[in-house]
């Protein structure tokens, strides 16, 4: 429901009404959201693992967490979590175009939940270039991909 600058009846009880101003103060270029951390489709298996990739640092830094882009467009800053088929190349670019600073946290588990360690050490904000943050793909120490091959 598109609610600011509109005035609406909310039923209270089932019976009585009370009408609500949703008028906001205009505040040019003020975000309502301080951070929000965007997911892609709640059906998807990776958003389910990303998810709990993400509890950690869900729980640390207390973003506003969901998986809507119209949503993320109220925040100052988005983290995007998965790759482009969690989200969109055209909607990230359509953050950007909102005033949203954009960060997308990509690859595999390993990479996001390194990334998630980065960002709860500096308390929410990128500490690496977003390149960094898309590590290649690990299986793990000694294995073909890791850092120590």
């Amino acid at each position: 429901m598109e609610v600011a600058g509109q005035t609406q009846k909310v039923h209270l009880n089932g019976r009585d009404q009370a009408t609500v101003d949703f008028r906001l103060p205009a505040e040019a270029g003020r975000k309502l959201i301080a951070q929000y951390l965007l997911f892609g489709p709640p059906q998807q298996i990776g958003t389910r693992t990303n998810l709990v990739l993400a509890e950690d640092y869900i729980l640390k830094s207390m973003p506003t967490v969901g998986f809507s882009v119209d949503e993320a467009l109220q925040a100052a800053t988005v983290i995007i979590v998965g790759d482009i088929q969690a989200v969109s190349a055209a909607d990230e670019e359509r953050l950007k175009a909102n005033g949203c600073q954009v960060t997308r946290l990509g690859g595999g588990p390993y990479a996001i939940e390194q990334a998630f360690a980065e960002l709860a050490k500096s308390k929410g904000v990128s500490p690496v270039p977003s390149e960094r943050l898309r590590a290649p793909t690990r299986n793990g120490p000694g294995s073909e991909n890791s850092d120590s091959a």
